[in-house]
């Protein structure tokens, strides 16, 4: 039970987080776009605000992590970075299929968002830098 309820703080204390990160990201994007840069260079841009913001704040605030930061943080990116070939090929396929990309995009962020969530949960944050190699 207690595992659970650790489980369940760190989801809601990572939507938290999320909310900021997509802040950052969607902020940038809209700017970007705004600006007529191209719809990828500004959804990679906005991603990588996101990264920053989120690695930052997920490892002070939600897993309490201080060691091994050059790990953690290339963990990070390599999660970030699957997510966000996979949010690029979503947009892709929902603006080719006559999507608003400002819809596309946050429809792209929340099917990646359960796969960084545990990705990050069990792989990035969940190990103790005893157990490294």
């Amino acid at each position: 039970m207690l595992q659970l309820r650790i489980h369940m703080r760190r989801f809601a204390v990572y939507c938290i987080v999320g909310a900021c990160a997509f802040a950052a990201d969607y902020s940038l994007f809209l700017v970007l776009l705004d600006r007529q840069t191209n719809l990828y260079v500004a959804n990679i841009a906005g991603i990588a605000a996101g990264i920053i913001v989120s690695f930052t704040l997920n490892r002070k605030y939600n897993f309490r992590k201080t060691d091994a930061v050059a790990v953690r943080a290339t963990r990070f990116v390599i999660v970030a970075g699957t997510g966000m070939g996979l949010s690029s090929f979503f947009i892709m396929l929902l603006v080719l299929s006559g999507l608003d990309p400002r819809l596309a995009k946050i429809i792209s962020m929340g099917a990646v968002f359960a796969f960084q969530f545990l990705a990050n949960s069990f792989w990035t944050f969940g190990f103790e830098k005893r157990t490294l190699p």
